[in-house]
């Protein structure tokens, strides 16, 4: 409740009264938490985004036998969920504003416009590197070792893990990735070590981060689109541009490989 709000005839008789323990009095929304401090709440989120390769290998050492994901967690964002508790836990534990402190500030239309022409130049970017890469890494012969595309069935399981991907790709991803990032990381290292180190090592952190499961080239790949989000984010100094080309971005990869799968079903 804002303070304005508060009679003045109530301010006056309260003003000797202690404030909340809740309140820290020598924090103020501007001060960036310390190194170490960022670096241990960072390492927490980095882990965190593992869960879903960590659970079932938990669950296998206590059973004695392999255990898959539980069917019900199979379908929740869990990585990014508990990525976001991470962060807002980090803040309230240290007394900072989570919107300020993330800087989440709010785009006009035009910001929007212009920050999502920028999320579809990079996917081109991105693809073109991505396949620069690939290439390297299995030879200049691009007939070579081409797998069949699979017959796909469109049934109700596979509309849900549709629905699910989309959700994760699209909105938990770009939203909970850059207050990690962009947000929690960039904060706290910038004021100690500078913006383009910041950059640089959040950046790293972001390509090896999507390296298990993918490979190299999808790890240096992405490591680039993190320096550009890094970038964006340093020259705009607000986190939601740095959302808005994250989730163009996600969104021109997920309606291009949902196409793949619509025609894997309906033309293959």
């Amino acid at each position: 409740m804002s303070d304005i709000s508060i009679p003045l005839s109530s301010r006056a008789m309260n003003a000797q009264l202690e404030l909340p323990a809740i309140v820290d009095r020598t924090a103020t929304p501007d001060t960036p938490l310390g190194l170490w401090t960022t670096i241990c709440w960072g390492a927490a989120t980095v882990g965190a985004a593992y869960l879903t390769w960590l659970i079932p290998i938990a669950l296998s050492a206590i059973a004695g036998a392999p255990v898959a994901m539980p069917p019900v967690l199979q379908h929740l964002p869990i990585d990014h969920m508990a990525i976001g508790a991470i962060v807002v836990a980090a803040l309230w534990f240290n007394r900072r504003p989570l919107r300020q402190y993330l800087a989440l500030s709010s785009l006009g239309w035009g910001g929007i416009g212009r920050n999502i022409g920028i999320g579809l130049a990079a996917y081109v970017g991105f693809v073109i590197l991505i396949g620069g890469l690939e290439l390297l890494r299995s030879g200049v012969d691009v007939d070579q070792n081409v797998p069949a595309i699979p017959k796909i069935v469109i049934d109700g399981a596979m509309i849900m893990w549709l629905i699910a991907y989309w959700f994760v790709l699209v909105i938990a991803a770009p939203i909970v990735e850059e207050m990690q990032f962009r947000g929690l990381l960039y904060r706290g290292l910038e004021a100690r070590i500078g913006a383009l180190a910041t950059i640089a090592t959040t950046s790293v952190v972001f390509g090896l981060l999507h390296y298990l499961g993918f490979g190299w080239p999808r790890a240096v790949a992405t490591g680039c689109l993190g320096f550009l989000l890094g970038v964006i984010r340093w020259r705009t100094g607000n986190t939601t541009a740095a959302v808005v080309v994250h989730a163009t971005i996600n969104f021109a990869a997920a309606s291009f490989f949902t196409a793949m799968i619509l025609i894997a079903a309906y033309v293959l």
